[in-house]
Formats: C-alpha cells, sequence, structure tokens
C-alpha cells in the first residue's frame, strides 16, 4: 500500500495492474467466497475461528481469552498454517486414497498436488511455504518409509531457504517449522517402538503421543528462549482437543469443496463442524484452566541450550556413541563440561542484577536481588504502548514472574495510557506529579496496596528507599541504585557502590559535572530520552571515564554487581 501526494493530481493515470501479487488477490477472493458460504451456517464467533483453523489470518477476530487457552495448552500452532495441517491434509488423502484401494505412489502424488493448492489458497507466504514444504517432506517420509532420505531432502530444503533468505534462520517460525519436522523423523519411530511396550495402551494413544513428543523434542529450547513457558498439557491436548479440532479442519475444507456443487450438502457438513469446534474450544478451555497449565521458566541460556541439545544427541545416537571407547569419553567429557559450565555460571551469579531495556520515551528498570525484586517505570510526556509490549517479553525471558514493588514516577505524564501490568505486584509506591489523580487512569483494575509518596524513607526487608518525590535510592549496605528524576538528590550521601539510572531533566537541561561528582557512580545507565542533551550527558560521563551506556542507542542493558557494577549488553551465558 502507499499514497501518492501529487502537486498536480490530474496528470496522474492509470496504467494497469503491476502483475504482482495475483496469487494473494486470488488466494483472498477465494477465501472471502468461501466465508459468505459459511456465514449463514455458523456462529459468528466460530466461523472466525473456523477461518482461521482453515487458511490463518483473523486474529484479531479471535477474543484474547480464547488465544490464551490455546497458548496454555500448546496447541497454538493449529490456529496458523503450519506443518500439522499439511500432515493432517495429506494424512486424510492417504487413508482416503487407501480406502479407495488406489496405488499408494498415486496417493502420495495426488495429495502433493492438493497440498500444493491449499498451500496457494492460505496466500503462499513465507510460513505457508516452508510448512508446505517441510510437511511434504516430514509426513511423505514417515507414510512411504522413507525417513532417511527425508530428511536429507529436509535438510536440502532448509539450505535452500537460506541461500534464498539467510534472515530465516532468525524467524521463530522457521526454527519451529524445521525443528518439530526433524524431531517427527529421528524420534516418532524410536518413541512409538518405546510405547509399543506398554500393552494397555490403544494405538491411537501411543500414537499421538509419540508423534506430539517427536514434535516437541527438538523445538523445546526455542519455545522457552523465545517465550518463557512450556505448557504442561501438551499432549492431553493433542491427545483430546486436537481431534476435534483436526476433524474441524477436514469438514470445512470438504464443505467448502462441496459449496460450489452442492450449498445444502455444505451446510449440513459446517453444522456438525460447529458442534464439534464448540466442543474443542470449551475443551481446551478447561484444560487451560487447570492448576499449572503453563510452567514458567524464563528463557534458556546458550550453555543451557547446548547442553539440552547434547543430551539428546547423546540419547540418540548412545548405541554409536557408547560402542566406541574414543567416542564415550569425548561425548562424556563434553556433556560434563556443559553442565559444569551451567553449575558455574549459577552459583557465580551476581548478588544485584538490574535490568534497563529500551521503553522509548518512557525509562525502566528491574533490580533483582537475592530476596527482592523491583520494577521501576517513569512514564514519559508522550503516551506510548511501547512499555506494554516490551515489559512482558522481558521479564519473562529473565525468569522474573512476580514483584514485590513497582515504582511509579508520574513527573512528565501529562495523560496516562492505562499500563498492563506485566507480573503481578505487591504494592506500588507512585511519586511525581499529581499523583492521586492519575493513578487510577494508569492503573486501571490492579487492586493491590497504592502510596502516593512525596519525602519518604521505608524498608523492604533489609533494602532501603530514600526518595524526595522526585528522585529514589535504593541501597543495602554498601551497594545501591540511584534513580534520578526532575530533581537530583542535593543533600544525600551515596554508597560506595552506585548505579546511577539516569534520565533528561526539565526542559532538557543535562546533569551537572557537580552532581555527577557527588555520586561518583560505578556505571550509568541513561534512558527515556532521545534529546540531544542526552547523549551529551552520556558523552560527559565517558570523558569523565564513567561506564555509560544510552539505551536508545546501544539497546537495553544488564548491569551486574558481584564486587562493583559492571555493565553488560547481553547476559546470553
Amino acid at each position: 500500500m502507499g499514497r501518492i501526494y501529487p502537486q498536480e493530481p490530474e496528470k496522474i493515470h492509470f496504467l494497469g495492474e503491476s502483475g504482482e501479487y495475483r496469487a494473494g488477490r486470488l488466494a483472498d477472493e477465494i477465501k472471502g467466497k468461501v466465508e459468505s458460504w459459511f456465514k449463514p451456517y455458523m456462529d459468528p464467533l466460530r466461523l472466525h475461528i473456523l477461518m482461521t483453523l482453515l487458511f490463518g489470518g483473523n486474529y484479531n477476530e479471535i477474543p484474547e481469552y480464547i488465544m490464551t487457552s490455546f497458548s496454555a495448552t500448546g496447541i497454538i500452532h493449529i490456529l496458523s498454517v503450519s506443518g500439522s495441517h499439511v500432515a493432517l491434509l495429506f494424512g486424510f488423502l492417504y487413508f482416503l486414497g487407501k480406502w479407495l484401494h488406489l496405488p499408494k505412489k498415486l496417493v502420495v502424488g495426488g495429495s502433493i498436488v492438493l497440498v500444493l493448492f491449499y498451500a496457494l489458497l492460505s496466500g503462499l507466504v513465507p510460513p505457508v511455504i516452508r510448512a508446505a514444504v517441510m510437511g511434504i517432506l516430514s509426513v511423505g517420509g514417515v507414510f512411504l518409509e522413507r525417513e532417511k532420505t527425508s530428511l536429507n531432502l529436509l535438510g536440502a530444503a532448509v539450505a535452500g531457504m537460506l541461500l534464498w533468505d539467510p534472515f530465516y534462520l532468525y524467524d521463530v517460525s522457521f526454527q519451529l517449522s524445521v525443528g518439530a519436522s526433524a524431531g517427527i523423523l529421528l524420534f516418532y519411530r524410536p518413541l512409538m517402538g518405546e510405547l509399543s511396550r506398554i500393552s494397555f495402551l490403544p494405538r491411537w494413544v501411543k500414537e499421538g503421543v509419540a508423534l506430539s513428543t517427536a514434535a516437541q523434542v527438538l523445538t523445546i529450547p526455542v519455545m522457552l528462549y523465545d517465550f518463557h513457558t512450556f505448557p504442561l498439557y501438551f499432549i492431553p491436548a493433542n491427545l483430546f482437543v486436537t481431534p476435534f479440532l483436526e476433524w474441524v479442519i477436514i469438514a470445512g475444507l470438504v464443505a467448502a469443496a462441496a459449496a460450489p456443487v452442492c450449498l445444502p450438502l455444505s451446510g449440513g457438513i459446517l453444522h456438525g463442524a460447529d458442534y464439534l469446534l464448540w466442543a474443542g474450544l470449551h475443551l481446551n478451555l478447561h484444560l487451560s484452566s487447570w492448576p499449572g497449565a503453563q510452567v514458567q521458566t524464563g528463557g534458556l541460556t546458550m550453555v543451557q541450550i547446548l547442553l539440552y541439545y547434547v543430551t539428546v544427541g547423546i540419547c540418540y545416537f548412545k548405541k554409536a556413541i557408547f560402542s566406541v571407547p574414543k567416542r564415550m569419553y569425548g561425548a562424556l567429557l563434553l556433556w560434563g563440561s556443559l553442565l559444569g559450565l551451567t553449575f558455574f555460571f549459577y552459583i557465580t551469579r551476581p548478588a544485584w542484577v538490574v535490568y534497563c531495556p529500551d521503553l522509548g520515551p518512557d525509562q525502566g528498570a528491574v533490580l533483582v536481588t537475592g530476596e527482592h525484586k523491583i520494577l521501576y517505570y517513569k512514564g514519559g510526556s508522550i503516551p506510548s504502548h511501547t512499555s506494554d509490549w516490551e515489559w512482558k517479553s522481558i521479564l519473562g525471558y529473565e525468569g522474573i514472574f512476580d514483584a514485590d514493588i513497582l515504582i511509579l514516577n508520574l513527573e512528565d505524564v501529562k495523560e496516562p495510557l492505562p499500563l498492563t501490568l506485566p507480573v503481578p505486584v505487591r504494592e506500588i509506591w507512585v511519586t511525581g506529579g499529581r499523583a492521586q489523580e492519575k493513578t487510577p487512569r494508569l492503573l486501571q483494575g490492579f487492586e493491590g496496596k497504592i502510596r502516593a509518596l512525596s519525602k519518604s524513607r521505608l524498608r523492604l526487608g533489609r533494602l532501603s528507599f530514600v526518595t524526595n518525590g522526585s528522585s529514589w535510592l535504593l541501597s543495602e549496605e554498601d551497594r545501591g541504585v540511584y534513580l534520578s528524576g526532575r530533581r537530583g538528590m542535593e543533600k544525600m550521601s551515596f554508597p560506595a557502590h552506585t548505579l546511577w539510572i539516569a534520565s533528561g531533566r526539565k526542559n532538557g537541561a543535562g546533569i551537572r559535572e557537580e552532581e555527577m561528582d557527588r555520586v561518583k557512580a560505578e556505571a550509568v545507565v541513561y534512558g527515556g530520552s532521545r534529546l540531544s542533551s542526552s547523549f551529551e550527558d552520556v558523552d560527559l560521563f565517558e570523558f569523565k571515564n564513567y561506564q555509560a551506556a544510552n539505551v536508545y542507542r546501544e539497546g537495553m542493558q544488564t548491569a551486574s554487581f558481584r564486587h562493583k557494577w559492571e555493565l553488560e549488553s547481553t547476559s546470553w551465558l
């Protein structure tokens, strides 16, 4: 889409279509026609969900509580066209061909053509292309009993996609597609072999457990790294909820194929699909409400990810490894080294850590001590939703799922936007401006304790808090964090080891050298301002040999205290 702003509009003439995006337009037209056929026969809400199940998209039309329930049970992938859709369609066509006694190769070849047509209907966007290619390779390999060949083809397909666009490597959808497809090819049959020893389990249960587990084996680190939670009930959801939704997808595709020929037949199929969808949604909502539906883990570090994959590799290749002493000793040495590194980083973790994300015009910090978690949020003068979007992901990755105190500085806020708290908070302490007037609008729905503070001294365990109504000093023994607002703390004595979280002053004024000399910070993180004065302040800090960083220019910063404050741009270890 684009806009043209000509000085002489009458001189603009339409020359014709460019020929681009024809496949996308054709897919949109077909989907619109299908939706118009379906509309008289289905509940409006479930119609949007059905169209999403069939072709992806329409996510804005689905209520948030339904999306959350799918995420909690680990089957949210079914709401976008993925390898599971291709596997489902492939499997349905395969067993239909088998029922009609057609040759296996003919069935598989015809199924591939229909799967590619389905990918065309879904818009041929990159995730659909990846799903089609990888799904065809993995499922075709299972049905044709050519897993090793399919694994090689999968590797070739991945290499080809990366040659076409190397940035696919950083795409979460690409990582999950590759991991799930490779997991099915590598682990489905070994898991089925292990489960076959359990005689009392029905075969359909064994196949469901083996397939869902195999798809998860290689994707668990990716999910934890990007989404920070693990769905505990993904096996029951795949066994009992997914079949309902799979039959809904099959029924929807059959109804779409039947509608141009016999609309009443299509309507009858849709009525049945509507009941199945209602049952699947309610069962999934029930599962997602069970205790511990999602285990919150935080993101894995690089060493932990390597340890996980090395462990999986040793288990998979155990016969080849343990049959040769040199391989066995080498594998055990590598595994033990990674385990030792993981333990070493755990026991040498810093006493205090402060995370300073880039929240645009706002400013934020998270202090994590051995006993407490403190959030700091300083609203900017320009209303922004950036904080809502950023905080939940950052806190989730760092494994912070609750906090003792949220400190709110509202001295720069003019028209507060509702702030969605990313984690549960026990108390909120508010300073600056008309706190009592602004806080209810900013914290809609918060039911905890809120204190509006001016000049105050407070304690939380061994942690001391001092504020002048604008700036804050958090300290314990010889270390502290100085959160400076518009007004500095003129007569305060600062700890020997101080981290300074700085921000712009009133009317863009810079920080004075006298304040720098008084605070004597070991490290400084500047945020919440993109004015020239902020860059000048950082330059002055660096000129005076301070560790200093501007999150706008350098991204999120992590400050760690062991024996002194040190800045880290990343904490991947």
